[in-house]
């Protein structure tokens, strides 16, 4: 049986490879085949987490992920390689940011978007970033299971480097997003806080569905990702836990 790496796996934490497989169980014979990553692993290098449809592969020795990025890309694929460049870049950049939050103030909005993007996806959701323009009113769509059920959560950054503050309708948007598309909830991140009275016309019920973060929402998710990637996190039964902690 074969995965590739478009929108079925993604990295669960260091030294290994998670692979979400949502209508196929894995095979019991034979070497697996990671055709896309370049890589074959022996079925002993198999255990099932969280549930009989998701399977963790753990790779022996150590892989740089920009080898690994590499080895997925079809030959002579251009487009394919710039993102893979990018999403190398937002890997570092999240690191940099768990270890510097300073380090927010250095770059753009669009760097901010594929950071938070590689950042859900390394702590185990199935991330869909939108493009810089056109995007429906929302930067990231993430999608995990709960309760046994898939749920879609929404995800909109303001990163303005002038220091502007989220206003009322800001917000006011971004509900109506959530509520057009028929999601579960959504997180708003402005890394520079939001307006004093930004929260007044929301309602109670408004509040349970979307949730607000800040800078140090970003710097939480970024240091939850460095801590995946070397071992020492692992993601709750409810990964939508993920997205609202530490907010408000």
């Amino acid at each position: 049986m074969c995965w590739q790496r478009s929108r079925t796996c993604s990295w669960h934490a260091a030294g290994c490879y998670a692979v979400r497989d949502w209508g196929n169980s894995v095979s019991a014979e034979g070497e697996i085949c990671l055709r896309k990553a370049g890589l074959c692993l022996h079925k002993d290098e198999i255990r099932p987490i969280q549930s009989q449809k998701r399977y963790e592969l753990f790779i022996s020795s150590k892989l740089q992920l920009w080898g690994l990025f590499r080895a997925s890309l079809p030959r002579g694929s251009l487009s394919a390689e710039v993102k893979a460049i990018l999403r190398a870049v937002s890997h570092k950049l999240a690191l940099l940011i768990a270890k510097n939050p300073r380090a927010l103030d250095e770059l753009e909005w669009r760097d901010i978007e594929r950071t938070i993007a590689e950042v859900f996806d390394g702590l185990g959701f199935l991330t869909t970033l939108t493009p810089p323009s056109k995007d429906g009113g929302k930067d990231v769509v993430l999608e995990c299971t709960v309760k046994g059920q898939r749920a879609e959560y929404l995800v909109e950054i303001k990163h303005w480097r002038a220091g502007n503050r989220v206003g009322g309708g800001a917000l006011r948007s971004f509900l109506n997003v959530i509520a057009k598309e028929s999601r579960q909830g959504g997180l708003f991140l402005s890394t520079y806080g939001y307006c004093d009275n930004a929260f007044e016309q929301l309602s109670t019920i408004d509040r349970e569905k979307l949730r607000f973060g800040t800078e140090e929402k970003v710097v939480a998710l970024c240091r939850t990702y460095e801590k995946a990637l070397s071992g020492l996190w692992s993601p709750p039964k409810n990964l939508a836990e993920v997205l609202y902690e530490g907010t408000t």
